[in-house]
């Protein structure tokens, strides 16, 4: 990848290259490279053209709200500021990016040409030039003073900047992208921003430097968040938010929150958070979000989790205390004491081998389950293994106690299956104790997953839940039992001992 100190020069270094095919690559190349480096969501593709009067040299591509977006992106070598001022005349209705090598193969003509068409109308294209993007490349090393929301603004220039950003607009930009508690920060941030973004990206820059002013001045009662957040918003927004301790004990910060965005979107930015503490966000939303699969395995802390601690934990790692929400693998995982629940947006994900599990006997699960709704079970025993089914909607626990009183022989229990309701639908849940698997046949609540996992994977691991939050300890007090609505299904085979 470009570094960044050496973009312009790898541009000027391409041009001088022998070859036309490969003044061409060499220019792309760089200027491809640098785009990704600045907005990583962004895929350059090239076309047959170069230099090319209205034909792009390439074309980002994007996603933003599920659909995607394009933008036409024009290299210009030429130092004729007039033939930079004429481009801007001919291409200003189609909104396109322009790189020109250096200011001066733009200047002030063209920041006058931008100006001409500004009085006219409302100006979407955004010509800038390689010594300007690499003023706007992220802040290295983290700040002691300060919010520094110049990766965020790096990711939204691309496809949401506009008008004529030469060394002097850059550096602008780049000193609004670090805030300060001061009012005046936040006022030059949207003054910046209004000016030299489209309104859509002006709109979520402003939204998510809202949001970390009014939490970092103890304003929540009039906290207003809408629409679905972007993964670069969140990327910045929720260390800050996450780092702050008032912040961390509002709930419905983290309610609202779970509202404008989704599990998948935390999934998708695992790797930016695994050093967090996440569990405001997880606890305030377990009865909403839902994952496919869960697991259960021995929470076997690394070297590097040890050294590293977390925000929200001033004296460090310690595995051992209260439960904690992490991310872990680009997995969500919650840590209780000796055991680690992994939840999972897409079954493969976990695969249940090696987990250790064991399986139990009837006994040890009969008091447990009269509060879940079973649909299904296997029973396996030394002479039978017995098959018990709901044909309709219905719990047949009893069922099951009359089976195996009938029969009267200690039964194991591989696998079970139960049922919860979810918004007016009903999702059946396989429980698989060998595997320490919980997999639902269309997703289900974090919350779902968890009971589950605590009271039935876990039945004879953990008996005090009182450490965990009060949400789940609600979720795992849930009673589903219903009185049996249909016929089973009771299928015996016996073999020999």
């Amino acid at each position: 990848m470009t570094k960044s100190g050496d973009f312009q020069q790898e541009v000027l270094s391409a041009l001088n290259n022998s070859s036309p095919q490969s003044v061409i690559t060499g220019v792309k190349t760089a200027v491809a490279e640098k785009l990704m480096e600045l907005d990583e969501r962004v895929d350059v593709v090239f076309t047959d053209y170069f230099n090319h009067s209205y034909m792009p040299d390439m074309v980002l591509n994007w996603k933003e709200g599920g659909k995607r977006k394009e933008r036409p992106l024009f290299v210009r070598t030429d130092t004729d500021p007039a033939g930079i001022a004429a481009d801007i005349h001919g291409l200003i209705t189609r909104s396109p990016l322009i790189i020109a090598v250096d200011e001066r193969s733009s200047g002030q003509v063209a920041r006058e040409a931008i100006q001409v068409e500004q009085k006219i109308k409302r100006v979407d294209l955004l010509i800038t030039d390689t010594g300007s993007l690499q003023t706007l490349s992220p802040k290295d090393g983290n700040l002691t003073n300060g919010y520094d929301f110049s990766k965020l603004v790096g990711q939204n220039f691309l496809s949401g900047g506009r008008g004529y950003i030469g060394q002097h607009e850059a550096a602008t930009i780049s000193s609004a992208s670090v805030l300060s508690d001061a009012s005046e920060s936040f006022e030059e941030f949207d003054s910046a921003v209004d000016q030299f973004f489209m309104e859509d990206a002006a709109l979520r820059l402003k939204r998510s430097t809202g949001l970390v002013r009014d939490v970092m001045r103890g304003n929540f009662a009039e906290l207003s968040l809408a629409g679905q957040f972007s993964q670069a918003e969140l990327r910045t927004v929720l260390p800050l938010l996450l780092g702050n301790p008032e912040a961390r004990e509002t709930q419905h910060l983290w309610e609202e929150l779970g509202d404008v965005m989704s599990l998948s979107d935390l999934f998708d930015i695992a790797v930016d958070l695994e050093t967090l503490d996440v569990s405001p966000l997880l606890n305030a939303n377990i009865t909403k979000w839902t994952a496919k699969r869960s697991q259960v395995v021995m929470n076997m802390v690394s070297p590097n989790e040890a050294a590293e601690g977390r925000v929200g934990d001033p004296e460090g790692y310690q595995p051992d205390e209260e439960p904690v929400w992490k991310l872990w693998r680009g997995l969500v995982a919650l840590d209780i004491k000796d055991w680690r629940i992994l939840f999972a947006d897409d079954a493969r994900k976990l695969k249940g081998r090696m987990s250790g599990g064991t399986i139990p006997q009837w006994e040890q699960l009969a008091e447990i389950l009269p509060s879940f709704k079973i649909k299904a079970v296997d029973l396996h025993g030394l002479s039978r293994r017995v098959s018990i089914s709901a044909e309709k909607s219905g719990d047949i626990y009893g069922d099951i106690s009359s089976v195996t009183d009938a029969l009267d022989e200690s039964f194991y229990v591989p696998r079970i299956q139960i049922q919860n309701s979810l918004e007016n639908d009903e999702t059946t849940t396989l429980v698989e104790f060998s595997e320490m698997l919980v997999t639902s046949s269309s997703s289900d609540t974090l919350a779902s997953h968890a009971r589950a996992s605590v009271r039935l994977l876990l039945h004879n691991r953990i008996t005090d839940t009182s450490e965990l939050d009060a949400r789940i300890i609600s979720a795992l007090g849930k009673n589903d039992y219903s009185s049996p609505e249909a016929d089973q299904t009771i299928e015996i085979d016996e073999y020999d001992s």
